[in-house]
């Protein structure tokens, strides 16, 4: 009864950042139906994401890249890792990875956003040069490579160690060196990204303020001709909403990152007492919290992410109304219909041309209602002749 206890014990110690396995936490009825629950909520949530990326056009910036990437790790927790953790919540030996890999996941893809966003406003005139698809799938692939690499390694030395001979205390002491230079790293991390978004907004707010400057001093100018004039102030429009929309893009990155820290905090908290070996500095009941809260973070991103991208909210409303009975009457609309929901997208097809390049002489001004009558009139004149 001894050995296997201590056999258990071994197995839970070297267990990276899952120290609530020690305790053998096990999943009970209400608990296995709230995760289950969850499981569902993670699964819709990030694969109405993934699938509005395929889906809209709009929404495939080089932003929502990352946010794509993150939706992913988030959806292989709802997919996997809680189903399993339901059904072996005592094993030590396949949980523990899969909690490091989507700890790690997550991170190195907030990271990512972090750098795109970074990008965005130190450097918006070579955004698009730096960025390119090929920069993106490198970034992307090292993202991933880095949890693969990093949630196998207590396993493999426990492994290795017993094949050499090492003894179990020698094992239990690399693996408290694991966990707290995994756990020291994630709060690094963690600080370096704050610092970095609030240098960010100090950026964007002094870009800002520059161009509102510009502006005041560009209207008080005379001598210039009207053509200039109005060139200069397409200009500054074009360059005013670009930066908006790069600012509210930070934002929501902010702010998953800002989820990501609370949501994490609790089991950041019980790895480091237990590397620093601070005997009743938790609770069972606090273990639970710190896995319930792990779980959370991917329910509430799709969450954030809606609230911050309009875009994506209209695409996911247009789906719930087609699987509703509005789906049949889609193809029929009528002509007024049509043009009451491409005035809905307005704003957004505007920043679609933006992204892309597109010259408002390309074809008409959406958000002008008028504009859009008189060219479908042309164009009806045009046909008749």
């Amino acid at each position: 009864m001894t050995s296997s206890t201590q056999a258990a014990s071994l197995n839970a110690t070297s267990s990276a950042l899952t120290s609530y396995q020690s305790n053998q936490v096990m999943v009970s009825k209400p608990m296995m139906v709230s995760l289950i629950a969850m499981s569902i909520l993670i699964v819709i949530g990030n694969g109405l994401v993934c699938i509005a990326f395929i889906y809209n056009r709009r929404l495939r910036s080089i932003t929502n890249h990352f946010v794509v990437s993150l939706a992913v790790s988030d959806l292989l927790v709802g997919a996997i890792l809680v189903p399993f953790y339901i059904n072996n919540s005592d094993d030590v030996h396949i949980v523990p990875p899969m909690i490091i890999f989507n700890l790690v996941a997550s991170l190195a893809n907030i990271c990512g956003c972090t750098y795109d966003r970074y990008i965005a406003i130190e450097c918006p005139l070579r955004y698009k040069s730096i960025l390119t698809k090929r920069r993106i799938a490198f970034i992307l692939t090292i993202v991933w490579i880095t949890p693969v690499l990093l949630a196998p390694i207590p396993k493999i030395w426990e492994l290795e160690g017993r094949k050499l001979g090492f003894t179990k205390s020698s094992l239990i002491l690399a693996t408290r060196i694991y966990i707290g230079i995994i756990t020291f790293g994630i709060l690094l991390a963690c600080i370096l990204l704050a610092s970095v978004y609030i240098n960010l907004f100090r950026v964007a707010r002094r870009h800002m303020s520059a161009m509102q400057y510009l502006q005041k001093f560009q209207n008080k100018e005379n001598g210039k001709k009207d053509s200039m004039k109005s060139n200069a102030g397409g200009k500054r429009r074009f360059s005013v909403r670009f930066l908006v929309k790069e600012i509210r893009a930070t934002k929501l990155f902010a702010v998953v990152g800002l989820t990501f820290i609370l949501c994490w905090l609790p089991l950041v908290y019980i790895n480091l007492a237990d590397v620093l070996k601070l005997t009743g500095m938790y609770t069972p009941a606090f273990q639970i919290i710190a896995l319930y809260t792990i779980f959370g973070n991917s329910i509430i991103n799709p969450m954030i992410y809606a609230f911050f991208q309009k875009t994506f909210r209209l695409t996911v409303r247009g789906w719930f109304e087609c699987m509703t009975s509005k789906c049949s009457t889609l193809r029929g609309r009528d002509q007024s219909r049509n043009k009451t929901r491409k005035n809905q997208y307005s704003g957004f097809e505007l920043v679609f041309k933006e992204e892309n390049g597109v010259s408002d002489k390309d074809g008409p001004d959406i958000s002008k209602p008028n504009d859009i009558q008189q060219r479908s009139g042309s164009v009806g004149t045009e046909s008749k002749v």
